[in-house]
């Protein structure tokens, strides 16, 4: 692949680090912009340029930054910024004309220094034009939303470490050497950053906390400096400027010398400078921002942002003893280590790979969002298949839609203890919230991803059907389970065997390509299918004409299921079911799980996912009567937990009560009977 990239920065490792690995994955990586001696020039001649790449076979650009179109002098002649913007907005649209593929890495939600009249405006223009946005956070796709502007296509693939030149272990170990604790600030020093705050906080330390801090890197903003230098003496001499750049050789050494590092930023996309101090195994002190959520919580103190709790910060981690800071030392070495650029560079090659016009293929890990293509009509014929050997294998996928009011942590530790490796488990947050929670979920388990629901769809009954659909759409596109089970965050798993106990159901009912709570409820009394089927009638007559277009899908859908022996409401129900591989990628092969015009439907997902399964050709088997793996009510629990331990069920539905018992007391039996299976699991071992 040959990836022309924009613009070139030899002052940050990521694109040397980035591409020296992509180079190696068989990546030809190429810099626009540098054309001749003069910047200016290299900018005017950018869509040239472009042309000439084109004609020789180049079709993926990848931007970075767009700092290299901030024209000279334009902070003194505005006009130069609204012409600048409007010379980007032409490379942007060349790149289209010219049929090339656009990824921007959002480095930074908005530039920290102006670059154009109209940086926001700028910024919509870029997302629009591109063709994938990759991210590394989630946090920067909901900023990006705050902004007006949704990325078609996007990925989050996490930012690499940077470091160290010398093993881990020959590093200085925090904490140790004599009790005063020594603070670093490590970067370019700018405005955002919030340097300044940090050196009016150690001056309001007291006398009695031994700190020192060491400020280290370059300042270009002249009045800055100026007032850091103001600043520095009031902390009584607790406070070395080293406001230069510092040489690369000597970044370990720097850090090693230091036992925490601080990085106080008012607001940030992306920190370099964070991976580079985890890489060294040094803890952080950084304010309590989403971008940064998935920091190791054991390797960081947070801090509100402002300055009394930013102090309280900085006592803390003067007063923290030596084995806490060795402690939180293991954790940033652990974390960083987690992330190589060789993962991410197969990362990145393979969501570029993917798109439109080349080869297909995304590996396990990398969290992607993008618009499927519009909807079959039920009844044509769908095209063929995904080519084959393009998705991971795996046994399991289960798929849960998180709310409001979920305790989404619980449920998926019984999922991550119970189900079988080799697995993927897809969280669709609902609450746009979880991203805050990303360590804690990343902790649970690396197979875990956290996806956005679609857009402007409403939270229940068709709508909260278009969302499922979507999860299911995400997982087809990138993995081929055996089995996928779909579960409420509400639910929980009380033990392991679910992969083997849903191959078996198919097996022996060749027809069936969805298990579930179907015609006998946990007692074995027959299931009610009247109110379903009274809605169905609603949908397809006179009432469903307030939604004419919902109402022409579910009559279609209606049709090809009666055909194939549909029984009016019948559904399994939507605590907890499972499909096979074969029913869900025909749904998908089909079309039919990209069919928002469903939103509006008064049919709960699960009947329209059970309606949609039998439209396809496949039965629904029982899989919740009282000899069957599931347990399920609609309310509360079928029966008291330790019963139900007891029966062996393996999974639950719902937590919320039982009998006198609330959600609370009801999760710590079940979490309690989790820990007692994994102590007897090691005492085996």
């Amino acid at each position: 692949m040959r990836v022309l990239a924009f613009p070139r920065d030899d002052l940050n490792p990521y694109q040397r680090l980035l591409y020296g690995e992509m180079s190696r994955l068989g990546a030809r990586v190429t810099y626009l912009g540098r054309l001749t001696p003069s910047h200016t020039l290299n900018v005017l001649l950018l869509p040239a340029e472009l042309v000439a790449r084109r004609a020789t076979g180049a079709r993926l650009v990848h931007l970075h930054w767009v700092f290299g179109f901030s024209p000279p002098g334009g902070s003194r002649w505005p006009f130069l910024r609204r012409l600048a913007q409007l010379w980007f907005a032409l490379w942007l649209r060349t790149i289209r004309v010219l049929g090339m593929r656009l990824v921007w890495t959002a480095h930074n939600v908005l530039p920290h220094a102006q670059v154009f009249a109209d940086d926001a405006a700028a910024r919509r223009t870029l997302v629009r034009a591109s063709d994938l946005v990759l991210v590394h956070s989630p946090a920067v796709l909901t900023e990006l939303a705050a902004l007006g502007t949704e990325a078609r296509r996007a990925a989050v693939i996490p930012h690499g470490p940077f470091g160290p030149a010398a093993p881990g272990a020959s590093l200085r170990l925090p904490g140790s050497g004599d009790q005063v604790r020594r603070l670093l600030f490590f970067g370019k020093v700018q405005e955002y950053k919030g340097v300044d705050d940090l050196l009016a906080a150690v001056a309001a330390l007291p006398d009695d906390v031994p700190v020192r801090l060491t400020v280290a890197g370059q300042c270009d903003d002249v009045a800055l400096r100026s007032r850091l230098r103001l600043l520095a003496p009031t902390a009584g001499g607790r406070v070395v400027l080293r406001l230069e750049r510092v040489p690369e050789d000597e970044v370990t050494g720097l850090l090693a010398a230091s036992d925490v590092v601080v990085l106080p930023f008012r607001r940030i996309t992306t920190s370099g400078s964070a991976m580079l101090a985890l890489a060294h195994g040094r803890p952080l002190i950084v304010p309590d921002l989403a971008v940064l959520a998935e920091l190791p919580s054991r390797a960081v103190i947070r801090y509100d942002g402002s300055m009394p709790s930013l102090v309280d910060a900085l006592t803390d981690a003067a007063r923290a003893s030596g084995p806490a800071l060795a402690a939180m030392s293991a954790a940033a070495t652990a974390y960083a280590s987690g992330t190589s650029w060789p993962q991410i560079a197969a990362r990145t090659l393979a969501e570029m790979a993917a798109l439109p016009g080349t080869p297909a293929g995304t590996p396990a890990g990398v969290h992607t969002m993008k618009r499927r293509p519009r909807g079959i009509v039920p009844g044509k014929p769908a095209g063929p298949p995904p080519p084959a050997g393009s998705a991971r294998p795996v046994r399991i996928a289960v798929i849960i839609p998180a709310g409001p009011r979920d305790d989404i942590l619980d449920t998926l530790a019984s999922v991550v203890q119970y189900t079988d490796p080799s697995r993927v488990i897809l969280v669709i947050d609902d609450t746009g919230t979880l991203h805050a929670r990303s360590a804690q979920i990343r902790e649970l388990s690396g197979d875990i991803v956290v996806i956005p629901p679609p857009a402007t769809v409403p939270g229940v009954l068709g709508g909260l059907w278009v969302k499922v659909a979507a999860g299911y759409a995400w997982v087809l596109e990138r993995f081929r389970p055996g089995i996928i089970l779909r579960m409420d965050a509400d639910a929980l798993m009380l033990g392991p065997g679910i992969e083997a106990a849903a191959e078996t159901a198919f097996a022996s009912q060749p027809g069936a390509g969805m298990l579930g709570s179907c015609r006998l409820d946990p007692a074995g009394n027959p299931r009610d299918f009247s109110p379903t089927a009274r809605i169905l009638r609603a949908e397809e007559g006179l009432r469903g004409l307030t939604h004419p277009r919902c109402r022409s899908l579910v009559r279609r859908y209606a049709r090809l299921a009666r055909q194939r022996g549909y029984t009016p409401g019948e559904h399994a129900l939507g605590a907890a079911y499972v499909h096979s591989y074969q029913a869900a990628h025909r749904l998908h092969r089909r079309g039919w799980l990209d069919e928002p015009r469903l939103a509006p439907s008064r049919l709960a997902d699960d009947h329209l996912m059970s309606l949609l399964t039998v439209a396809a050709g496949f039965r629904i088997a029982d899989f919740g009567g009282p000899g069957d793996p599931l347990a399920l009510k609609w309310r509360g629990l079928p029966a008291h937990p330790s019963e139900l331990l007891a029966g062996g069920k393996l999974i639950t539905h719902s937590v919320r009560s039982w009998d006198g018992l609330g959600e609370r007391q009801i999760r710590s039996i079940f979490a309690e009977a989790r820990a007692t299976a994994g102590r007897t699991r090691e005492s085996r071992t």
